[in-house]
């Protein structure tokens, strides 16, 4: 019985170590922002690693609104290797508080859809 629940605590912890590392590793995937008035565009970073064994490359990125952008450096990241996406939140005519999100699409079957959250307060004019 005591062999059969360390056989049992074993696999579990495998189990639970591949799930923690079988996709992109983000740094942080919510932010918030204080925009000025004298602010036109707010930019954000949001960073990633690929702790996997595998490459991972990044399908499609989309923005929840045309007032967002989102760009990467490259699509393909190997294993280890450090990236990051970077928004940029136009502000225009918007005032109050905005909530944009990004939606991005890999091609790892562990987490193949990752939604980043971005919330900017822009001052009333």
């Amino acid at each position: 019985m005591m062999a059969h629940r360390w056989l049992w605590t074993i696999a579990l912890c495998l189990t639970c170590s591949v799930t923690a590392h079988a996709q992109l590793s983000w740094s942080t995937r919510s932010l918030e922002r204080q925009a000025t008035p004298a602010d036109e565009q707010v930019v954000v970073e949001y960073p990633f690693v690929n702790p996997t064994d595998h490459p991972i490359t990044i399908t499609s990125l989309h923005t929840s609104c045309g007032c967002t952008t989102a760009a990467l450096d490259k699509k393909t990241y190997q294993p280890q290797e450090k990236g990051g996406i970077t928004a940029t939140f136009t502000i225009g005519e918007r005032e109050g508080e905005q909530n944009k999100s990004i939606v991005v699409q890999t091609d790892d079957p562990a987490e193949s859809t990752v939604i980043l959250r971005l919330k900017v307060r822009v001052p009333v004019r």
